[in-house]
């Protein structure tokens, strides 16, 4: 069973479903406890699941001066050069609320002070999501990194850009988004020198170029980079990540999926592909993500058959392979898959599928239009069909030869009532949620 903190439970009610779901794939106890749970006037991010984070324990700095009075020079600073926003900061000053830690952007956590008279409190959290801040190079150089005791630094849709700061000196910061504001350039890479970071959110944005194999080597929880413009082949250090929810859309990346995904096993969860350049066939590593539940590669240049490792994955839910070029026969061991509620196949060159394929499409679950199976309604032409298949295929081990796997077929559902009417319903998706803000 799983055990959250009412604490927990009472402020941040949007991620529960999210981290029950967690819980049922892992079968782990959770106890969150925090010194001082953020305000409940100050909401997270809902695509953020990292656990309540640990409010900074008293330290040296904390003693000597490094807390909120420290913080609200740093603050009223920056306030200075906005010019307009959302959230009423152009208009504020420090001296219209003496207490920053009443006012609902921030979250404040009291730590021992050297006078027992007098209670010290530290700013941990900052929570400027949608408040439009806007003004002459508005960033966060000269801003987060003058916070040492920050844990969550939320900044979703401003108009943040320029130059991100070195973090190595932030050994508590373990939520950074970023998304939706107007940064350029190459993947940031003083990101990588903040090493507790377990959600990091850059979606949105308008970077370029390769990210960096250190990216993998995070212990992030949630990696959302979907929607800027990345390029180049992925690490082939890719699975070396530890992330649960990972989401690459709508990026132009290029060449194959990494093999190495398959050491992600143990924590990959959800994660989407769709509509990059991706090309070449899918490794059979993939089928031994046992505890991923989707797995999205729509929209893209990625040939060759479905490998048989895919009739391995248990858990998966959506299975997304629309609008590549995909062909040959569907594994029937991947229709049997118990837990399947979308199997999306359209828009490839698929010649052939067996009973319990067709069983799953009279379900709604199975899409196959725009194939070239011989009798299925809303197939392609033809002649369209033979011309792509008589043209050469991959190359021997890029999908035309299926190695051979063997996985546990007597793992328990996921779904305690599976066979009920409706068949088994999914759990909520966050990587899908991410696509949109």
């Amino acid at each position: 069973m799983c055990k959250i903190s009412s604490n927990f439970a009472t402020h941040f009610i949007p991620t529960i479903l999210i981290l029950f779901s967690l819980c049922s794939t892992y079968q782990v106890v959770v106890v969150v406890a925090t010194g001082s749970p953020l305000p409940s006037s100050l909401p997270r991010s809902t695509l953020s699941l990292s656990l309540s984070p640990q409010p900074r324990s008293a330290s040296s700095s904390s003693l000597d001066g490094s807390n909120v009075e420290e913080a609200k020079k740093v603050i009223q600073q920056f306030f200075k050069g906005i010019t307009s926003d959302n959230c009423g900061f152009s208009k504020f000053t420090i001296t219209d609320t003496p207490d920053l830690c009443k006012n609902p952007k921030f979250g404040c956590t009291p730590v021992p002070s050297k006078d027992s008279s007098k209670q010290t409190k530290n700013l941990y959290a900052i929570d400027f999501n949608e408040c439009g801040i806007m003004g002459k190079n508005i960033t966060i150089d000269g801003f987060i990194d003058k916070l040492p005791d920050v844990s969550i630094f939320h900044v979703n849709s401003n108009s943040f850009g320029g130059n991100i700061p070195v973090l190595s000196h932030l050994p508590y910061l373990s939520e950074l988004d970023l998304s939706n504001n107007k940064y350029t350039g190459n993947f940031p890479m003083n990101i990588l020198g903040a090493t507790n970071l377990n959600f990091l959110d850059l979606r949105f944005n308008s970077f370029t170029g390769p990210v960096p194999p250190g990216l993998f080597n995070l212990k992030l929880l949630t990696l959302f980079i979907n929607n800027n413009n990345f390029d180049h082949d992925l690490p082939s250090n890719m699975g070396s990540t530890l992330a649960s929810f990972i989401n690459l859309a709508n990026n132009k990346f290029t060449g194959p999926i990494p093999k190495s995904i398959g050491q992600a096993s143990n924590t990959l969860l959800e994660i989407l592909f769709l509509n990059n350049t991706f090309s070449g066939c899918l490794p059979y590593e993939i089928g031994l993500l046992k505890n991923a539940r989707v797995f999205d590669v729509s929209m893209n240049s990625l040939s060759g058959p479905i490998p048989e490792s895919f009739g391995c994955l248990e858990s998966i839910e959506y299975l997304v392979l629309e609008k590549n070029e995909f062909y040959g026969s569907v594994p029937e061991e991947v229709c049997t898959l118990r837990n399947l509620t979308k199997l999306n196949l359209a828009d490839n060159y698929f010649t052939e599928v067996g009973p319990e394929c067709r069983k799953l499409i009279q379900k709604g679950v199975l899409d196959i239009k725009h194939n070239c199976v011989m009798g299925l309604p809303n197939q392609r032409d033809p002649k369209l069909c033979a011309g792509f298949l008589s043209k050469p295929k991959p190359p021997k081990g890029c999908g035309e030869v299926n190695h051979s796997v063997t996985c546990n077929k007597g793992s328990k559902s996921v779904y305690l009532h599976s066979e009920t009417e409706g068949g088994p319903q999914p759990h909520p998706t966050l990587t899908y949620k991410s696509l949109s803000l």
